[in-house]
């Protein structure tokens, strides 16, 4: 008989705020700098988007993690820096000192 092997997956629900609440992701640029940093950090630390609920001053969703990383607090610090420089460097408006996290798995 073949052994069995459990397999755990990680699926950390999260809420990331803007600072201050600022309605950031109403801008069209907030939201393509959050999708390029995004996609830059799933090429280097893979996670699949499960669920996303994004609203003009912060987000929540659901990422399904690879079983053998549940590192989500790594993701977000890059995805959170990728932004920054992005939207920084493209003409967004000063004065954000980047986005705050709640992580809850």
């Amino acid at each position: 008989m073949a052994a069995m092997r459990a397999v755990i997956w990680v699926f950390p629900f999260f809420t990331v705020v803007t600072y201050n609440r600022r309605a950031l992701f109403t801008e069209s640029l907030a939201r393509e700098c959050l999708h390029a940093a995004s996609d830059k950090t799933r090429r280097r630390t893979p996670f699949e988007d499960v669920a996303l609920c994004l609203l003009p001053d912060h987000m929540h969703g659901v990422w399904k993690l690879p079983e053998d990383d549940g590192d989500f607090s790594l993701r977000w610090a890059r995805i959170k820096a990728g932004f920054t420089r992005r939207y920084l460097g493209a003409g967004g408006i000063g004065g954000i000192k980047g986005l705050r996290s709640k992580n809850r798995t």
